[in-house]
């Protein structure tokens, strides 16, 4: 958690402090993201080969429209800030 969600965790609306419901529905929408970056994570290549066949899919002359980026993250089930940040993780 970072200091800007702290300090809204700790001031919420009104000055009222700590909001444990606030902090309850963080916490687990944290945990959320961080079992699906494991999943994907351990499912690496399975991810991989459908991201490649989703880009080829859509590419044209090895080009991608950006219209055609949620269709290809929807066909791959997964998407690019995921790949982003397992990237960033298994660099």
């Amino acid at each position: 958690m970072n200091k800007v969600t702290a300090y809204n965790l700790t001031h919420n609306e009104g000055g009222e402090g700590y909001n444990p419901h606030l902090a309850a529905a963080q916490a687990e929408a944290e945990a959320k993201a961080e079992a699906r970056i494991q999943h994907i994570i351990g499912n690496i290549t399975t991810y991989k080969a459908a991201w490649g066949a989703a880009l080829a899919k859509y590419s044209k002359n090895g080009q991608v429209a950006t219209k055609d980026l949620a269709k290809i993250e929807a066909e791959a089930g997964v998407t690019q800030l995921e790949i982003q940040i397992v990237k960033s993780r298994m660099a």
